[in-house]
């Protein structure tokens, strides 16, 4: 008498390369595409910009970066308008990346 397993034992089989195309397969459902912000609301982040370098106030930065929103949290050190970047230290007062002011979606301050 044969006592086999069936389906079982093929159950939990899965290569790494499958592995590996099913999470790229997720990460690419999950990115979204680029808000497209009106003029107003690119007036309203500019305003927000200057008070927060104006009065060195903290705020959380919403950026869209190759499909996926990030926030970063930090004080404006520097606007760079030639390269349109800002300048901040986070809130260890540590120096971080410049954040390009074109991936801006929105703006809250602290």
């Amino acid at each position: 008498m044969i006592k086999d397993r069936g389906m079982k034992k093929w159950q939990g089989m899965m290569l790494p390369e499958h592995v590996r195309l099913l999470g790229d397969r997720r990460r690419s459902l999950m990115k979204t595409g680029r808000p497209e912000l009106d003029e107003q609301e690119l007036q309203s982040i500019q305003e927000i910009l200057e008070k927060l370098m104006k009065y060195s106030a903290e705020a959380d930065y919403k950026l869209w970066e190759n499909g996926e929103f990030q926030t970063y949290r930090g004080t404006i050190t520097k606007i760079d308008e030639y390269n349109r970047q800002i300048h901040y230290i986070d809130s260890f007062s540590n120096r971080c990346e410049p954040l390009s002011i074109d991936n801006i979606v929105d703006i809250s301050p602290l």
